[in-house]
């Protein structure tokens, strides 16, 4: 969220925004192993927001594909893009947007779920901000803020897998890939995994419009405005810096995926400037 926009009132209608575009799309995807085609012609599309998945036998090439999707490994033939991106020219933009946990995740025990994340996030680049953030509010979501402090060689494996998937999480990806999530989980467990999986799925489709109904409830907030293709808000903030540091954790609480949060500062004159072209416009 970038605080800088001055937006003169509308009455018109709003004018209709085109369909999104696929956040997957694979086309006619093929990978062999020697002589053997594990996968043949693959083609699908995933739209944003929408549950995926996959179902097949053992030894079918579910991850074989997931990893594919990843940009972990390389297609035979065929092509694959993540929100336009493509998997084998564009590998470090793919994986900047996706969070991947493997069917046997591998976590670094003598660690801390809390260090533990706060090593992914810093891995991924995140402020320290940032990052504190994340990492409390992610460990609530799976159910681990108790034990945050706990190692992680202590952990049972339906805590591990939970921690497996809040450090996907970190980086607020477009995409979540997870290879057999409730594989060698007892009945509890599962319902616990199945528990978050839906809560995150809730999230992350009312995540901009619980945050919109947050900001549209502050004082301290003129001039709200989302870009055509609601990834960003713009606000004219109007409270002082350390109700604005306040802001973003209570965004995130929310239930609003923020991926950058910050301020572009501007002159009451290019501010006035600004309003007169848009109003002329």
């Amino acid at each position: 969220m970038t605080v800088d926009t001055f937006v003169e009132h509308d009455d018109r209608p709003p004018i209709p925004r085109p369909p999104a575009e696929p956040a997957v799309v694979v086309e006619h995807v093929v990978r062999r192993f020697g002589g053997r085609a594990v996968l043949q012609d693959i083609s699908f599309n995933v739209a944003p927001s929408t549950a995926f998945g996959i179902a097949g036998a053992n030894g079918s090439g579910k991850t074989v594909l997931l990893r594919l999707i990843a940009s972990l490994d390389r297609p035979t033939s065929g092509r694959i893009t993540i929100h336009g991106y493509d998997t084998m020219r564009r590998a470090r933009a793919v994986r900047d947007r996706i969070g991947y946990v493997p069917e046997e995740p591998m976590l670094y025990d003598g660690l801390s779920a809390e260090q533990y994340l706060q090593f992914v996030g810093r891995a991924r680049g995140l402020g320290k901000q940032v990052r504190q953030v994340a990492v409390d509010t992610l460990l609530q979501v799976v159910g681990l803020e108790e034990r945050r402090w706990r190692d992680v060689s202590a952990f049972s494996p339906g805590e591990r897998r939970r921690l497996a998937l809040a450090s996907a999480l970190v980086h607020e990806p477009d995409v979540l890939l997870l290879d057999d999530p409730l594989r060698g989980l007892d009945g509890f467990a599962r319902l616990e995994q199945i528990e978050v999986l839906r809560e995150l799925h809730r999230l992350g489709l009312d995540g901009l419009e619980a945050g919109l109904a947050l900001l549209g409830q502050r004082r301290d907030l003129r001039e709200l405005e989302v870009d055509e293709d609601g990834r960003n808000v713009w606000f004219l903030f109007t409270g002082d810096q350390e109700t604005l540091a306040n802001l973003l954790p209570q965004l995130i609480r929310a239930g609003c995926s923020v991926a950058h949060f910050g301020i572009e500062r501007r002159s009451p004159a290019s501010a006035l400037a600004r309003m007169f072209h848009e109003g002329s416009g």
